[in-house]
């Protein structure tokens, strides 16, 4: 870092610090996919997650950096391990875990994954039925 003066430099120091100082308080939401015992030969987690995570990235960068992540039972998600894991239940049902710092972004966030997990149900339905009509 440069700057013209020394005391210029110092308050760039200073703001540097108070920003690496500032915890932000995290919001976190959990909207649940809610599909009872699925087939698993319609992979579920990858129909919400998109190919190559497009899906999920795009709801975080619509969102201001918001955080989404698959998690629960069937999600194959596997919690790292340090302390903010420790709530973490694998049996809970499948859901996509949002945070954020700002609930306005978390709200959006919200809805743009309901709006997914809605339209990977109606894709599941359709697979159910041509699976049941034409193999059966």
């Amino acid at each position: 870092m440069t700057a013209h003066t020394k005391d210029s430099f110092g308050k760039a120091l200073e703001k540097i610090a108070y920003y690496m100082n500032m915890n932000p308080k995290f919001l976190i939401d959990k909207v649940y996919i809610d599909i009872q015992d699925p087939d698993l030969s319609f992979n579920i987690p990858a129909a919400i997650i998109g190919p190559k995570g497009t899906y999920v990235k795009y709801i975080q960068n619509a969102c201001g950096g918001t955080r989404a992540q698959l998690k629960g039972k069937g999600s194959g998600y596997k919690p790292q391990d340090d302390a903010a894991e420790n709530d973490y239940d694998p049996e809970e049902p499948m859901y996509l875990q949002l945070t954020s710092t700002s609930k306005q972004n978390l709200d959006k966030a919200r809805g743009l994954s309901e709006s997914l997990i809605r339209k990977v149900k109606q894709d599941y339905e359709v697979y159910l039925f041509v699976l049941f009509t034409f193999f059966e």
